[in-house]
């Protein structure tokens, strides 16, 4: 297939890399067409945001260098592609940096940051001084004067939302198109408004900005919110630590009018399942849960807040802020989306997990009696070893000086499901194999109804989850956004590559692909289909319906590729895939550098929301 459109190479990136080998991005924000080789389909044209890191090492004025001590962390970016498909296909690249702000924070030395590593060179007054100022602060000073002054002053980096719900006020008052607004999300309750056209940060907010009400204040929130098309309601929670732990539930939906409809769920206190009775429930990490046309259902891993989320304010980070406790039970607490109660509490396995997928629940007939049931998938991991192998995803080497760090293994630093059980003394953290991620399909069984007989099935009564594994090595799920909150039979997500690096010294390094799962039953599934290269590692894959199609599959997937070539050199390109068959349609090569995305979201050509993460 010939290629079509400019031939544009970005400038390579800047800076040393970084402990992990990540190099600071040069960011493109005035669109630039890029080079398409294949067939870009008439249907498949909008817009592609894609949120990531793009700095990983911040030169102080005294001369010295900051590097983030995580592979996770780095500071918030955002890739915009406009696709124009058809018989000559276009593709338009421009990109931002979104956090100066932070990174003239991390220039002053502000003890305040928290990011997800741990940083080695923070002393015991260091922790004590973050700590203080936290307390003291309690969002209303000095990080309420940074949110109204300064867009760029959090790092918000993990999922972008468009089409927020902020109302006609907060639209008129900020400056946004009506209906238009593109937000940053993180598992904070801290949101950062772009600019849809150019990305540039116009507002940091909370959920307290849309809703005055204590409830929408707390200090977490899921990155992940559920978005119920038919009712066009947007559904996320907050959490409150203090004095109680309690999860609050929201709706919110935008009528059109000058304020927004909001509902209000009774918030999640306690553990309804519980066999002694109703207890207070610990605080746990949630990065996305799960939603059905009736039911709101959040999950209770049990790898909690330390301290009620003292300990993040303590450590200035959230790895070490959290804990896992094997001998905890996952929770389930189920809220009815007509009543707004928490029904229903159920038990399961300990376990965790950052992504689930799809939801919805239906009436069978169990036992001779009908009863509302729900299923959920999600891609779980038996506890949170992925975190602690994370480490190694870019392990440094000893401390060789102040604010310097020693050279880097490059075969520790490749992003990965999983890799084989390391060799006697080779200084990893867990003496086993990394955790593979499983498909689970959870059942809840015997729900309570809206309007039901209390007495016939209560609401406090012991309750267990069981699943099903459908399948193992796949993350990051997408499907068609069509079957949302109904049963579906295809899941994409990342996998690990079957090909090896051809590169000398990246022989262990384990490639991701792009993986699409049959959840049918086995006597009627497909064969499981992957699409991948040597030296290459997708990017969550964001599947884009055929309007009009007829089929679950019929639609096509795009994904940001990373490659290195022989010599070691990188690049990046955008792919584009038949969702049906995952053979590659296009590809448009961005530039010489790795883009670090984590996900994405897809428009179409009016702005209106066509995928979401």
């Amino acid at each position: 297939m010939a290629a079509t459109g400019a031939s544009i190479d970005l400038a390579a990136p800047t800076s040393d890399p970084s402990p992990f080998g990540d190099r600071n991005l040069v960011e493109q924000n005035e669109p630039i067409q890029i080079q398409v080789d294949g067939k870009i389909p008439s249907w498949v044209s909008g817009t592609l945001f894609r949120t990531g890191l793009g700095k990983f090492s911040v030169d102080r004025p005294d001369g010295s260098t900051f590097y983030f001590h995580h592979p996770f962390d780095g500071l918030s970016m955002i890739h915009r592609f406009r696709v124009e498909g058809g018989d000559i296909p276009k593709v338009y690249y421009s990109s931002r940096h979104l956090a100066k702000g932070v990174e003239e924070r991390i220039k002053n030395r502000d003890s305040t940051l928290v990011f997800f590593g741990p940083d080695p060179c923070k002393t015991i007054f260091g922790k004590v001084q973050s700590l203080f100022l936290q307390i003291k602060d309690k969002g209303s000073g000095d990080d309420r004067r940074r949110m109204e002054q300064d867009p760029m002053g959090e790092n918000i980096n993990v999922t972008v939302t468009p089409n927020f719900p902020l109302g006609r006020k907060r639209e008129q008052e900020w400056g946004i198109e009506e209906g238009m607004a593109l937000v940053m999300k993180t598992d904070a309750n801290m949101l950062q408004l772009l600019d849809p056209d150019t990305m540039k940060p116009k507002k940091l907010f909370t959920y307290g900005h849309i809703d005055e009400d204590p409830i929408f204040k707390g200090r977490s929130a899921a990155s992940h919110h559920q978005r119920d098309e038919e009712t066009g309601e947007y559904i996320n929670f907050t959490m409150e630590f203090h004095p109680v732990p309690k999860w609050h539930v929201f709706s919110i939906k935008d009528e059109k009018e000058e304020s927004l409809q909001t509902k209000k769920f009774e918030p999640v206190q306690w553990n309804l399942s519980s066999w002694k009775g109703m207890n207070y429930l610990k605080p746990s990490y949630a990065h996305s849960f799960s939603l059905t046309k009736n039911y709101v259902i959040i999950p209770n891993w049990p790898y909690h807040y330390k301290w009620n989320l003292m300990g993040i304010l303590w450590y200035g980070n959230a790895y070490e802020g959290l804990t896992w406790d094997p001998n905890m039970h996952t929770l389930f607490h189920v809220l009815d989306r007509r009543t707004l109660k928490h029904v229903a509490t159920y038990e399961a396995d300990p376990a965790f997990s950052f992504h689930m997928a799809n939801a919805w629940d239906e009436i069978e007939e169990i036992g001779g009696k009908k009863q509302r049931v729900i299923y959920m998938d999600g891609c779980v991991y038996k506890d949170v070893g992925i975190i602690d192998a994370s480490f190694e995803f870019g392990r440094m080497k000893e401390h060789s000086g102040k604010d310097t760090y020693g050279s880097f293994d490059i075969t520790k630093v490749k992003p990965a499901s999983y890799v084989k059980k390391p060799k006697k003394g080779s200084g990893t953290r867990r003496d086993e194999d990394r955790p593979v991620v499983q498909v689970r399909r959870y059942k809840l069984v015997n729900v309570p109804e809206a309007g039901e007989d209390p007495t016939e099935n209560p609401a406090v009564k012991p309750r267990t989850a069981g699943y099903n594994v459908l399948g193992i090595d796949l993350d990051l799920p997408r499907f068609n956004p069509s079957y949302h909150l109904k049963p579906y039979r295809f899941l994409y997500g990342t996998c690990t590559s079957s090909l090896l690096p051809t590169i000398k010294g990246s022989e262990n390094v384990v490639l991701t692909g792009i993986k699409k799962m049959d959840l049918s039953p086995q006597d009627k599934q497909n064969k499981t289909l992957k699409w991948e290269r040597v030296n290459c590692s997708c990017s969550e894959p964001v599947f884009i319906p055929r309007p009009g199609g007829s089929e679950e599959d019929d639609g096509a997937i795009l994904s940001l590729v990373n490659e290195l070539d022989e010599n070691g050199n990188e690049s990046c390109f955008l792919l584009v895939l038949d969702a049906r068959d995952m053979k590659e349609m296009a590809t448009s090569k961005v530039g010489s550098f790795h883009a670090k995305t984590v996900h994405g979201s897809f428009v179409d050509q009016k702005g209106n929301l066509v995928s979401y993460a």
